[in-house]
C-alpha cells in the first residue's frame, strides 16, 4: 500500500462496489447483514416497535435504511461523506445529503427522535470523537442506534481506514459523557436513550 492509499477521503466506487478493492466489495441491500438479518429491517422494526417519526441515518451510504424507513412512514434523512454513495441514493429519490459527521458536532443536522450511526463512528479521528457525540446528543430527542466494531470484534473485511477502534467499554464511556445512556444491545445495534 502506498502512502497515497492510507488515507481514504473519497469513499467512492472502489470502496463500495469494486470488487477487486478493500471495502465492501459490492455494497448491496440485500447482502450487508448478519445471517440474513438485515440494519435496515432493524432500524425499520426497532422505529416502529417504539413509535419514532424521525430519524437521521449517518454514514448512510445507498440510502438503505433511509428507503426503509421512509417505507415505513418515518421521517428520515440520511447524511454520508461519500459523494459516489450519496448520488446512488438521491438517484432512487432518497433525501440523502453530503455531509460527515462534522455536521452533527456543529449542528447543522436535524433534531430528530432517533440518529441511527451504523458502521460508521469508526472513520472520525479520535480527537473529534467528544466534539460528534455531543452533537448527536444535541440532535436526539429520543435514541441514539449505534453499530462500532469495537477493538477485538472479528471483521469478515478488514478495514485499515478506520481511526477509531476501542474497546466497547471505552466507547460506552464516550457515549456516556456525551449525555447517552446504554440500555441493551440488538442484534444489529446497541441502543442508547438520552438523559
Amino acid at each position: 500500500m502506498t502512502s497515497e492509499d492510507s488515507v481514504r477521503t473519497d469513499f467512492g466506487f472502489d470502496y463500495f462496489d469494486d470488487l477487486k478493492a478493500t471495502g465492501y466489495r459490492g455494497y448491496r441491500k440485500d447482502g450487508n447483514g448478519d445471517d440474513n438479518y438485515l440494519p435496515w429491517e432493524a432500524g425499520r422494526e426497532f422505529c416502529e416497535q417504539n413509535n419514532v417519526k424521525s430519524a437521521n441515518d449517518w454514514g448512510c451510504a445507498k440510502g438503505y435504511l433511509v428507503e426503509e424507513l421512509i417505507a415505513a412512514g418515518v421521517d428520515a434523512v440520511g447524511y454520508d461523506v461519500s459523494e459516489y454513495a450519496v448520488e446512488i441514493a438521491r438517484e432512487n429519490g432518497l433525501p440523502c445529503e453530503v455531509m460527515g459527521y462534522e455536521g452533527a458536532a456543529d449542528g447543522r443536522g436535524r433534531e430528530v427522535d432517533a440518529n441511527f450511526s451504523l458502521g460508521s463512528l469508526m472513520y472520525v479521528e479520535e480527537d473529534q470523537i467528544p466534539a460528534v457525540l455531543a452533537g448527536l446528543r444535541r440532535l436526539t430527542r429520543r435514541y441514539l442506534l449505534a453499530s462500532i466494531f469495537y477493538e477485538g470484534t472479528r471483521q469478515d473485511l478488514p478495514d485499515v481506514w478506520r481511526k477509531t477502534t476501542r474497546p466497547k467499554e471505552w466507547w460506552r464511556e464516550q457515549l456516556a459523557d456525551a449525555g447517552f445512556v446504554f440500555e441493551r444491545e440488538e442484534p444489529m445495534f446497541d441502543v442508547f436513550s438520552v438523559k
